[in-house]
């Protein structure tokens, strides 16, 4: 062993993971190679005075009623916590409900007035459109009523013009044998 130390004790190994896994440290190569699973100097032979369980520093810790108040205590305050946190949620979701609901209002109600709108256009095309026809035919009744009344009107007329014609020379001619005939002829001229 103390030519083992004697050699200088440099170390050669394996790095893995940031750990030096010496292959021929002084300890492996009186010990031998590394096992898993087994703490070095303690693996087969006796365990060293210091590492025993019964010579462990002794560590007082809480009563066991201590430590179920304890919990208690933590319980309730996870409790509280998650009441909280599910009190939070719950806003949360109204508040973002609510938002999406005034959104949803608000482009519902563009959507309604650009349709109000687009129909009201249309309506009014429609309605001009309409009256521009309805002008139409009316313009062409009362021409048609015009032009029918200026015909009877010219008709009858004619039909005066001959009968004033046919008084004119019979009565005429039948007056010429009583005295007031020049009188009378004046009044047909």
């Amino acid at each position: 062993m103390k030519a083992i130390l004697a050699n200088g004790g440099k170390l050669v190994g394996d790095h893995r993971d940031g750990i030096l896994w010496a292959k021929d440290d002084a300890f492996a190569q009186v010990m031998g190679k590394e096992h898993s699973g087994r703490v070095r100097g303690v693996g087969f032979g006796p365990t060293p005075s210091g590492r025993s369980g019964s010579n462990l520093p002794c560590v007082p810790g809480p009563s066991s009623t201590e430590t179920a108040q304890r919990m208690t205590a933590l319980e309730n305050s996870m409790r509280d916590q998650l009441a909280d946190s599910e009190q939070r949620h719950q806003q949360q979701l109204a508040e973002a409900l609510a938002e999406a609901k005034r959104e949803s209002d608000a482009r519902h109600q563009q959507q309604l007035a650009e349709a109000l709108a687009e129909a009201k256009r249309e309506s009014d095309a429609r309605h001009e459109q309409q009256l521009a026809e309805a002008m139409r035919e009316s313009e062409r009744r009362h021409q048609q009523q015009l032009d029918e009344t200026k015909r009877e009107m010219g008709e009858a007329k004619q039909r005066m013009d001959e009968m004033v014609a046919f008084l004119q020379k019979n009565v005429i001619s039948s007056l010429r044998g009583y005295s007031g005939y020049k009188h009378a002829a004046k009044l047909f001229v």
